[in-house]
């Protein structure tokens, strides 16, 4: 849908500043594309990216899943 809505701006004559992750289709042709890994880079690039917006456009379907406590130090559920 990002992409979409990317190229629509396009059409339009904006400028297109698009903070893409792993995909297996091509970006619109026109567009400024930044590739990323994680939604942690996505958060940065897209902040980092924000000054020189002035409308922001967001479809993401964010899927990074980060452990917070590893799995060997986790408490257990069981009862004493």
């Amino acid at each position: 849908m990002g992409f979409a809505l990317a190229e629509m701006a396009l059409r339009r004559g904006a400028r297109v500043l698009l903070v893409s992750g792993p995909v297996t289709i091509a970006p619109p042709a026109g567009a400024e594309v930044t590739p990323v890994e994680t939604a942690a880079e996505m958060r940065e690039t897209a902040l980092r990216l924000l000054p020189e917006s002035q409308l922001v456009i967001m479809a993401a379907a964010v899927g990074t899943i980060g452990r917070r406590i590893p799995p060997n130090r986790r408490s257990s559920a069981k009862a004493p």
